[in-house]
């Protein structure tokens, strides 16, 4: 059977962004734009999106289409499209919908339109990040084997919700919907006979509005909030510390600079020394000398102004600065605003590299950009990689061929990763031997990740003497 999945991408945001409440115009920025906003270094669109690639890949009868207005999402999506190894399917399409600003039937009728000869259409929503991938996959079986002829959808108790499913001889009826009516119209009409299928967990029909919610929530493939761990190694032992500045040796180092570099959770460590420092009245200050992506918070500054920054910082204890780069992100404040940052009597955290979200690399020529100003360099790397292909996991693949003596296609081990930690070409590249130097080994989520991390830091520590320090939000 012929299945679409059609991912719609394309909303508005309104009620995500008080201030945009007419269906006038889509968002102007990323940072209005829920569907990319970063969730734990990944924008809210991409979560359900991969899971949904991933159930395709398995049913090769089954294509997704997307529907967005946001060109920066049809960029990502091509961006991983031609990540994936040559040959392998990436059963994606993606349909640029200029109008659906106007309102929810715009992107249903140009799913319809992409879908073709489809047998059947399920609509999946963006905005839904906790929907499972055993719950998309056991929902698309269901409506398989039992709704060929009529709609369905899934529920929890007795509660409706997304995805919707409809055959294609409702095509007609949804090409006929108008304004911000969505597939839900033609679905009541027929609730009667459709079919239905019970997820497992309430929280998998969630979906974000408000920015207020998406500032309090923390995004996992199972659903749960993340707490953050520490490790080290003493004594030949894995031990978990109460904090990262406990683990860095930091608990007495009020004002120190220190810099993210790497790839696999940069931002998220540094955001977690802020929210430490924070904790303990140490006014920190974070800044980029690359690119980081924009907030919304109201401890965000985007202007070069340090009189503008001195007013944020001291009003909420914590200040994020940078100049607009545009595409959503910002760079580096001016040299002259630097250089009075550096005076301040403060923590001054610095992302000075940048991996496009890719777990592991090599610096390009030019990377990373580490100021002399700064005293500790942790240089992260994300244990996702391990078991992937080098063009898959890494940004820069060639280069990390290179450095590794092996070719893009071959897979990345765990010797392999401890070699790009310690050398001068990866993990070490332009730190000074006046920096104090650890490698950050992030998402160490499960047992087994953690047990592989044991053994690259003991392998690292016993080899080269790098200090090493194991992470992971979950």
């Amino acid at each position: 059977m012929k299945i679409k999945l059609i991912y719609l991408a394309a909303g508005n945001s309104r009620r995500f962004n008080s201030q945009r409440m007419q269906n006038t115009e889509p968002p102007q920025s990323e940072t209005e734009n829920k569907l990319l906003y970063l969730l734990d270094e990944k924008p809210m669109f991409r979560y359900l999106f991969d899971r949904l690639v991933k159930v395709c890949q398995r049913h090769p009868e089954w294509e997704m289409i997307v529907v967005t207005q946001y060109p920066e999402i049809e960029h990502q999506v091509k961006a991983l499209q031609e990540n994936e190894q040559q040959g392998e399917r990436f059963p994606v399409k993606t349909v640029i919908s200029k109008d659906s600003y106007k309102g929810a039937a715009y992107s249903v009728k140009a799913g319809i339109r992409a879908a073709g000869d489809a047998d059947a259409y399920a609509f999946f929503v963006a905005d839904q990040p906790y929907f499972t991938e055993e719950s998309v996959e056991g929902f698309l079986e269901k409506m398989e084997r039992e709704a060929k002829v009529v709609p369905g959808c899934v529920t929890w108790n007795g509660q409706e919700g997304n995805p919707v499913w409809f055959p294609a001889k409702y095509g007609k009826e949804l090409l006929e919907l108008e304004g911000d009516a969505g597939g839900r119209k033609v679905f009541r009409r027929y609730r009667e006979k459709a079919v239905f299928y019970e997820v497992s967990l309430e929280k998998e029909l969630e979906d974000i509005d408000y920015m207020p919610e998406i500032e309090k929530m923390r995004i996992t493939e199972g659903g749960t909030e993340k707490t953050f761990h520490v490790y080290v190694i003493e004594n030949g032992k894995l031990q978990r510390k109460e904090s990262l500045l406990m683990a860095l040796g930091l608990t007495e180092q009020m004002v120190p600079r220190i810099a993210a570099v790497g790839a696999g959770g940069k931002t998220s460590l540094l955001k977690q020394l802020l929210a430490e420092y924070q904790e303990k009245g140490a006014l920190p200050v974070l800044v980029t000398t690359t690119h980081m992506k924009k907030e919304t918070a109201p401890y965000f500054v985007m202007e070069d102004s340090i009189g503008k920054i001195l007013e944020v910082h001291k009003r909420e204890g914590m200040v994020i600065a940078g100049l607009d780069a545009g595409r959503g992100r910002i760079k580096s404040l001016s040299v002259p605003v630097m250089e009075k940052i550096w005076e301040l009597p403060a923590p001054v955290l610095v992302e000075a590299d940048g991996a496009r979200m890719l777990p592991a690399k090599v610096p390009g020529e030019k990377e990373p950009v580490i100021p002399k100003q700064i005293q500790i360099v942790l240089s992260v790397y994300g244990l996702d990689a391990i078991g992937q292909r080098i063009k898959d996991c890494c940004f820069r693949p060639e280069l990390v061929a290179q450095v590794l003596g092996k070719a893009v296609e071959e897979v990345l081990t765990e010797e392999d990763l401890a070699g790009l930690a310690v050398s001068a070409k990866g993990g070490k590249k332009n730190v000074l031997p006046e920096m104090d130097f650890y490698i950050v080994l992030n998402k160490a989520d499960d047992e087994k990740r953690l047990k592989m991390a044991e053994r690259i830091a003991l392998r690292v520590e016993r080899d080269s003497g790098e200090k090493v320090r194991i992470t992971s939000f979950r």
